[in-house]
């Protein structure tokens, strides 16, 4: 027995396997080409007067009758009205079957357009990844070759090493190329690039009118880094369907704003503390050698009142006191 492919899977550039179907159904009774063949010699036609009949080539007449190919259900058609017998006579099925059959080749070819979406979806997924790949390592060589090659003043890559913030920055955009998020994607590359060059500059101005040279350039880093990826965020507005990942990443970007905005605080804190701490302890030791005084950097009279112990400030302050107190004295 041979299935008649139904117009609709024609209409959809998709044809079904003569041998899928055959297992399905058996090959108990005489093929479509065998009957078109007998019914061609009983009627004393040659398959080119079939074909010209039919519209067709002859070699398509041949290969439905040699079971090469199977024809159509516009061509069964026209075959049938040709040879004057019915369809289930030609085709040697009721419609019933005829209409599981179809169903069946229909759900099959589902099923394959399912695994080629699903294909597709991986190897642009990959694609996506290894050109992010890509960037990344472009970037990180642009750095080692600005930094350390040419000598620019580093206020930023060292922090990005120690910290593998490029790393990390990657794989949230392999996490977004997973869900889909095109634009975030983007914003995240454009965003690193423009972070590192935002707090390589706020880096050497914080330091250079910091009496203590202290380095903020990082939290600059961070801030422009969020707001690029925030707003492409708000410019996707993508409303993705995967809600278990979604959940996970948005909870991951609450808690890493929550985690840096923490660690920014207490380091801007810390530095406020340690340029207070440095100035006094300056004017302290000042004094000290102004007066003859004998070294004295002993830091437990001189705790800051308006700083509670234990904090950021407390901890700044107490840290460059003594280096204060030290440069101070040593100016007698």
């Amino acid at each position: 027995m041979q299935l008649i492919v139904d117009s609709r899977l024609i209409d959809r550039g998709r044809r079904v396997s003569y041998n899928l179907l055959k297992m399905v159904v058996g090959d108990t009774a005489m093929t479509i080409g065998e009957k078109i063949r007998k019914l061609r010699t009983g009627c004393s036609m040659t398959q080119e007067e079939v074909a010209e009949k039919l519209g067709i080539s002859r070699q398509a007449v041949a290969k439905w009758e040699s079971g090469q190919s199977f024809p159509s259900t516009g061509n069964l058609i026209q075959a049938a009205e040709l040879f004057n017998v019915s369809m289930d006579e030609l085709t040697g099925t009721d419609s019933e079957c005829l209409s599981q059959l179809e169903e069946y080749a229909l759900r099959k070819l589902d099923e394959e357009a399912a695994v080629q979406q699903r294909r597709t979806i991986i190897r642009s997924a990959a694609k996506k990844i290894l050109i992010a790949t890509l960037i990344y390592a472009v970037w990180a060589g642009i750095c080692l070759v600005l930094f350390r090659l040419l000598g620019l003043e580093d206020h930023i890559w060292n922090w990005i090493k120690e910290y593998y913030v490029l790393p990390i920055t990657w794989g949230f955009t392999v996490f977004n190329v997973v869900l889909g998020r095109k634009v975030a994607v983007y914003s995240l590359g454009a965003g690193t690039v423009a972070a590192t060059i935002i707090g390589n500059i706020a880096g050497e101005i914080s330091t250079s009118n910091s009496e203590i040279s202290y380095n903020n350039g990082w939290v600059f880093y961070l801030a422009a880094l969020f707001a690029a990826f925030v707003c492409g965020l708000i410019v996707e507005r993508k409303n993705s369907s995967r809600k278990v990942l979604n959940i996970i990443f948005y909870s991951v970007v609450v808690i890493a704003v929550a985690i840096c905005t923490v660690l920014a605080v207490r380091h801007v804190k810390f530095g406020i503390g340690g340029e207070a701490g440095y100035r006094e302890g300056y004017e302290a030791g000042k004094a000290d050698a102004a007066n003859d005084l004998p070294y004295d950097n002993d830091f437990s009279e001189n705790f800051p009142q308006q700083y509670e112990f234990g904090s950021a400030e407390f901890s700044g302050y107490a840290r460059y006191w003594p280096d204060g107190y030290d440069a101070g004295y040593g100016e007698k």
